[in-house]
């Protein structure tokens, strides 16, 4: 099969998805549960886009599966011809952190589930037609330019594409034998099934992150996939999550830009996690890769909309395993980013009485990555090299940032504020430009060491 049959067969299947979301939904509800506002206009204009196709699903579930696939080959047209690729997966990224912070802030209701399920159902098949089949996207860099790799599980469906347009009289051997075609040994329902679980939650995972990635975070890309459907055996926590979030509203250290690493000594099956913060969308977000000896999987903390995203959110059979990662990484994101101790956050109150808890706290060693020296650059291509960490070594200090042009998507110009603002600092705009005026903001840096310049 070719790539345009491949992306329409899976179309059809989202496009069913979809409608099937929309049943027994009030008109009133799910305008209520879709409405999103932004202030951008390339962010109003995609909101319209996406949100009609949801109301052509509800009013003529028909239509709308014959036409999504040319709805995709036409919306992916218009995003790269006008250079807004960019712009679209910060669009998803807003869409996918506003309606998830609803979604929890609506405590899982039906009715927004659905809905977003729905909406999510439909970006997610968007960025599948942008690049061609094996390969999907996993970030995009800051000059809009795709970073792929192969997708998971890249014919498992395919397989089953092709049985499907055969007539057998023994279907599930044919299907065996497309697999086999594939590489794949699959020999049972029960064996395809974990594989097909693993590659929906491990992709929608990728598709998530990618609105996050670019060439500075690459290190994000995991080639070493944990397998998600066995979820993941973590100690039952013992102090409320709660804490941790207000923990981290007294932040008192950042990560370092290359990231820090934290090696665990007594945590089952987790190893490693590896944290990186990005300036991103006005606000900093948290990256994280834990690592197994089964495989890596990453989530991000949003610190803004206190939003924490794992490969097991948005699935109810899984919420228990999310809430388990979700209490250990902001643990160890607080006992990093303020003067948290592992020891006092192992005490609780419980009326008058302070507790501390007799499970034992996390034991964790910070690395950061060892800078190579020009005079050792035979070893660049080797394995990172990493040192032991000291977050308070680092000092806060004042970061100004200085005024600069930005490019603006095709068709829109700079606002007579901007203008005025780009004559004062003496800046000459051309079309489609931009001015962004200074602003300071607050980081870490390492402290000088005493005797030394």
């Amino acid at each position: 099969m070719n790539d345009i049959q491949i992306k329409k067969n899976r179309t059809e299947g989202t496009a069913k998805a979809t409608s099937f979301q929309m049943i027994g939904l009030e008109l009133h509800e799910l305008m209520a549960d879709l409405f999103i506002y932004s202030n951008n206009p390339e962010e109003k204009k995609l909101i319209k886009i996406y949100e009609n196709q949801l109301m052509n699903a509800w009013e003529n579930p028909e239509k709308f599966e014959k036409e999504l696939h040319l709805f995709f080959i036409e919306t992916a047209r218009y995003i790269k011809k006008q250079g807004l690729v960019s712009e679209f997966y910060g669009f998803c990224y807003f869409v996918f952190s506003t309606m998830s912070k609803k979604r929890d802030d609506k405590q899982q209701s039906v009715q927004m589930t659905k809905a977003l399920i729905a909406y999510y159902n439909l970006l997610f098949q968007q960025m599948n037609y942008f690049i061609k089949h094996p390969n999907m996207v996993y970030g995009v860099t800051s000059k809009g330019e795709y970073l792929e790799q192969q997708e998971i599980y890249p014919n498992l469906d395919v397989a089953m594409m092709e049985t499907a347009q055969k007539k057998s009289p023994d279907p599930k051997k044919t299907f065996y034998q497309a697999l086999k075609k594939y590489g794949y040994t699959i020999q049972s329902e029960l064996d395809f099934d974990w594989h097909l679980n693993n590659e929906q939650l491990l992709t929608n995972m990728i598709l998530v992150m990618s609105t996050l990635i670019d060439e500075h975070t690459k290190m994000f890309k995991l080639t070493d996939y944990f397998p998600v459907t066995e979820g993941i055996h973590l100690t039952r926590p013992k102090t409320d999550t709660s804490y941790f979030y207000e923990a981290l509203n007294k932040k008192r250290y950042a990560v370092p830009p290359t990231g820090v690493l934290g090696v665990i000594s007594n945590c089952r099956e987790i190893q490693q996690v590896f944290f990186m913060e990005r300036f991103i969308y006005d606000r900093v977000i948290l990256l994280y890769r834990v690592e197994t000896p089964k495989g890596d999987f990453t989530g991000f903390f949003d610190t803004e909309l206190e939003l924490f995203y794992s490969p097991w959110k948005d699935t109810a059979e899984t919420q228990n395993i999310h809430k388990r990662v979700e209490n250990f990484v902001l643990e160890l994101y607080s006992l990093f980013a303020t003067d948290e101790t592992p020891e006092s956050a192992r005490i609780v109150e419980k009326g008058k009485d302070v507790i501390m808890l007799s499970q034992p706290p996390i034991i964790v060693d910070w690395q950061i990555e060892e800078p190579i020296k020009s005079s050792d650059s035979s070893n660049k291509k080797k394995e990172k090299r990493f040192r032991t960490f000291s977050k308070k070594s680092y000092q806060p200090d004042t970061v100004h940032i200085l005024p600069y042009i930005r490019r603006l998507p095709m068709g829109y110009q700079a606002s007579q504020e901007a203008i005025e603002l780009a004559q004062k600092y003496k800046y000459v705009l051309k079309e489609n430009e931009t001015f962004v005026k200074p602003f300071e903001r607050t980081t870490y840096r390492k402290a000088k060491e005493k005797g030394t310049d």
